[in-house]
């Protein structure tokens, strides 16, 4: 669907303490959202970019429906 925003709910974190320099993960089959604070995105942008805010939502199965 184009022109949909989705947000990735994590269970584990409060909003008091959640950042979103991590990867949110998704799963397939049971569809709980988790905050992957152990895996910190890195890339490199073009000059004069500067980064504000990172979000990525990864998809797939998670290791309880493994």
């Amino acid at each position: 669907m184009e022109g949909v925003i989705k947000y990735a709910i994590c269970q584990q974190c409060t909003l008091d303490q959640h950042e979103h320099n991590h990867i949110h993960f998704t799963c397939e089959r049971c569809q709980n959202t988790s905050c992957l604070t152990e895996v910190e995105p890195s890339f490199t942008l073009p000059k004069n970019y500067k980064i504000k805010n990172v979000n990525f939502t990864i998809s797939g199965i998670c290791p309880e429906c493994s």
